[in-house]
């Protein structure tokens, strides 16, 4: 795996009309993300558990681009999209008792999904702001867009910012539409039942290790707060992948390394 920390003297663009930034300094990064936080009205730079998952891309070849993605947790979707792989890859091996039934199975991993957290893309682009939430729902449900009337899906979205059809002026507004329309779903549904509630169970008591082995060492920022993925595309050719990285949000520098990979304190 290349390291932003090891990219001395390249420059990454600063797509919010700021003086680009060294690749190798993670005082740039986190400032790029306090101002996407800005943008949204959030403070996306705090460890406060209310967000997860953070990860800033960016590509040498259009400058004035950028993006964030992160997850946001809410009143019962507390575990991070990384617990939530490494819980379904647990429950897809699972062969014990209803375990063994592919319908049961999906029932359950359809439940994790359903606790998952709010998925977040914001991009910036010649100076304009906009983005997308998305939220997974265990049981179909009525497309929001017109256009897809009779085509339910299993999650709800929506859009805000310029450059999208339909879309509501702002990041808070979109936030409290998904809100409230993921909370209505709620209040509809019924919940699971005990069979797939148990193997859900299961899955959570005893996640894949291998899976998690992995996330702590190579990707933290999928398991929590305090920690920021960094990508850099087209920095020599698309062949030879991005350049990656993870910073340690309560140190304000770089995340830790063992020859393996990445691991949180």
């Amino acid at each position: 795996m290349r390291l932003l920390r090891n990219a001395s003297g390249i420059l990454i663009p600063d797509a919010f009309g700021g003086k680009p930034g060294r690749a190798d300094d993670p005082e740039f990064h986190i400032r790029r993300l306090q101002h996407f936080g800005q943008g949204m009205g959030i403070d996306l730079a705090s460890t406060h558990s209310i967000f997860s998952g953070k990860r800033l891309y960016s590509n040498v070849n259009y400058p004035k681009f950028a993006n964030a993605r992160f997850d946001s947790h809410d009143e019962g979707l507390d575990m991070s999209r990384g617990h939530v792989t490494a819980y379904k890859e647990s429950i897809n091996q699972d062969e014990s008792g209803h375990g063994g039934r592919s319908r049961i199975r999906q029932a359950a991993t359809d439940e994790l999904l359903h606790r998952a957290p709010y998925e977040h893309s914001t991009y910036i682009e010649d100076g304009d702001m906009r983005g997308s939430i998305y939220k997974n729902t265990s049981e179909k449900t009525p497309h929001a867009n017109p256009a897809y009337e009779g085509r339910p899906t299993k999650w709800v979205s929506n859009t805000w910012g310029e450059g999208y059809q339909e879309a509501l002026p702002t990041h808070r507004d979109a936030m409290k539409d998904i809100s409230s329309r993921f909370g209505q779903f709620n209040r509809d549904r019924r919940g699971p039942r005990s069979v797939v509630s148990e193997l859900v169970k299961r899955g959570v008591n005893n996640p894949s290790e291998r899976l998690m082995d992995e996330l702590r060492k190579r990707a933290p920022n999928m398991l929590g707060s305090q920690f920021l993925g960094l990508a850099h595309i087209g920095i020599d050719d698309f062949e030879r992948g991005d350049i990656r990285d993870q910073i340690d949000l309560k140190t304000g520098n770089w995340a830790k390394i063992d020859p393996e990979g990445y691991f949180p304190d």
